[in-house]
């Protein structure tokens, strides 16, 4: 009796166990449940020992090759180092590499592109590649560039320095926000003209100008020449170079104890031992007290020397009488650059 009921028990385990793999794979698909699922699920054993169940379908689950319409490249394989071209709705294409150094180029609208030689790339005359003369690297630096036309004061390229200093605008220096203004030197073809109360500033530090600048001074003296009766002799002279200059000096008469001179005169000249015309000559129609009491001094008046070339200018002094003994003549001779 009891292997009876175990026989009829197996038995109907075994039909249950078959009506369920039938309901498995006969449900018809408006019957699945599909709560707690997401669009493009599907139903995924996990294995004989669990149930299965909504899931995502791996990558690696699928086989076959995928169509490019279909998001894919048409191929089973690609192939090391080629590069995909797209072919419509055909497999993709793979061109493979060429020679080391050759570059990847277009052959137009309606051609597969290659890798190509540089020479045989032909340079657009315009857009891009305008300025390319070459691909090789050393060329590339040696670009054709404008020459700077004269007077451009804007940024250019340019294989030339600019071939004119002057400012096509010239710039107000220093004039709308104060600034020092400097230069090596500075040449002017109209007039200067600064504030009439500021002026041009002049030294403060005890220097002297340099030769040739305004206000440059020379100075020379002589002692002890000898002068007699009606002679005009150089008391001193000076050499300058050329230029715009005021010219000053004194000559001072020195007679011997007894000696006595009269009517003494002093000028500056260009010319030696001759004294200038009138009014540039100074007389001093007197006799003078012999000995050293009688030392007198006469300055010559101011004179103009504009030279254009070195010269040398003369304090030139003359003893209308030089009786009983002898006599001598100082001259002091000073110049300075007026412009």
């Amino acid at each position: 009796m009891k292997n009876r009921i175990s026989r009829v028990l197996a038995a109907v385990a075994g039909l249950l166990a078959a009506a369920s793999v039938f309901a498995t794979t006969t449900v018809p698909v408006q019957l699945l449940n599909t709560s707690g699922s997401s669009s493009g699920q599907a139903i995924i054993s996990t294995g004989p020992s669990s149930a299965a169940g909504w899931a995502n379908v791996p990558g690696t689950a699928l086989t076959g090759i995928v169509p490019v319409a279909n998001g894919g490249t048409g191929l089973n394989a690609l192939t090391q180092y080629n590069v995909m071209v797209g072919n419509a709705t055909s497999a993709v294409s793979l061109i493979g590499p060429s020679a080391s150094g050759t570059i990847f180029a277009s052959n137009g609208a309606s051609a597969y592109p290659s890798f190509q030689t540089k020479a045989a790339l032909t340079i657009a005359s315009s857009g891009a590649n305008t300025d390319i003369t070459s691909l090789n690297a050393p060329a590339l630096g040696a670009a054709t560039a404008t020459t700077a036309a004269a007077g451009t004061n804007t940024m250019q390229v340019a294989t030339t320095q600019f071939t004119n200093t002057i400012f096509a605008a010239p710039p107000c220096l220093g004039c709308t926000t104060a600034a020092a203004v400097k230069a090596t030197t500075f040449n002017a073809s109209g007039t200067i003209t600064p504030s009439t109360t500021a002026g041009i500033v002049g030294t403060t530090l005890a220097d002297s100008a340099s030769a040739g600048s305004i206000g440059y001074f020379a100075a020379n003296s002589t002692a002890g020449t000898s002068i007699t009766s009606g002679a005009t002799v150089n008391a001193t002279s000076i050499s300058l170079a050329a230029g715009d200059y005021d010219c000053w000096g004194q000559a001072l008469f020195l007679p011997a104890a007894s000696t006595v001179v009269a009517n003494i005169a002093a000028g500056i000249t260009t010319t030696s031992a001759t004294l200038p015309a009138s009014p540039d000559t100074t007389y001093l129609g007197t006799t003078l007290t012999t000995g050293t009491n009688g030392t007198t001094a006469i300055n010559a008046m101011v004179k103009r020397i504009n030279i254009s070339s070195t010269t040398t200018v003369y304090l030139v002094a003359e003893a209308g009488s030089v009786t009983t003994s002898t006599a001598t003549v100082n001259g002091y001779l000073q110049c300075r650059v007026r412009r």
